[in-house]
């Protein structure tokens, strides 16, 4: 609380809305990369083989899993994460 009885809503939502632009940068790379490597294996013409289209969805995969656990501990650094604050409370 402020001095004058106000609620202080500008920086938390500053702080999440800037944490929340990064999280979906972060995934938007991770779409890039998934789309950059079917690009590259297209071009290859390796693309039509069945091995090759399991190893580009795990590699998509993969792709998404590190952007899911990039974005959280990102969050937890700027201090947006609720559920992390309130276990520390």
């Amino acid at each position: 609380m402020t001095r004058n009885g106000q609620v202080a809503i500008f920086f938390p939502l500053v702080a999440g809305s800037f944490a929340a632009l990064c999280t979906v940068l972060i995934h938007s790379f991770a779409l890039g990369a998934a789309v950059n490597l079917f690009r590259h294996e297209r071009r290859l013409g390796r693309v039509g083989s069945a091995r090759i289209h399991l190893g580009i969805s795990a590699l998509a995969i993969l792709f998404a899993f590190v952007a899911h656990l990039v974005g959280p501990k990102y969050r937890q650094l700027v201090g947006t994460n609720q559920h992390h604050n309130l276990m520390l409370k």
